[in-house]
């Protein structure tokens, strides 16, 4: 993983103060892969707050958002355009189920809660749409953040082997 990645975390994101005071770490089941994903909850120092999605070294930023349209898991399909009640279509391009294998730090997220999950991606940007047992659906809007900037802001380690493809795109 990302050596330096830990609770308690300080750094600069996006020109902004950010710590990381929580992570959830998912187990993540969908028909095309198995694996793990870890979510660290990030605090910046304007009071707002994000996740740092961390899924097989690619990481990506969100933050939360009012969603365009709800959606209904159960009728979502990987491929499908979805045309949203405002803003441009995007495609499903990720949907699968997790359940959470563990929390540390601040979090509110409890061991064994199972997920549902899409990942939307069109001209507006990129959504990810979340379904926590016990919870509201939850919206998130973000992009893949080029690990180099995360291992400025924070003077991380990139996993060992990791290249650095959103940087050179």
């Amino acid at each position: 993983g990302w050596g330096g990645l830990r609770i308690g975390a300080r750094g600069i994101l996006f020109g902004k103060a950010a710590s990381i005071p929580g992570r959830v770490r998912y187990r993540v089941e969908n028909p095309r892969t198995v694996g793990w994903w870890d979510a660290w909850a990030l605090r910046f120092g304007d009071g707002a707050d994000g996740w740092l999605l961390d899924r097989d070294g690619a990481l990506a930023i969100v933050r939360r958002f009012t969603p365009p349209t709800t959606a209904v898991f159960e009728d979502l399909r990987e491929g499908m355009l979805v045309r949203f009640e405002r803003g441009p279509p995007a495609t499903v391009i990720d949907l699968g189920t997790a359940v959470v294998k563990g929390t540390e730090g601040v979090t509110d997220f409890e061991k064994g809660q199972r997920v549902r999950f899409a990942t939307f991606a069109g001209d507006g940007g990129r959504f990810h749409y979340q379904w926590t047992e016990g919870r509201p659906l939850e919206c998130f809007r973000g992009d893949v953040l080029a690990p180099s900037m995360m291992a400025a802001g924070f003077a991380l380690r990139a996993p060992s082997g990791f290249r650095d493809s959103a940087a050179s795109s």
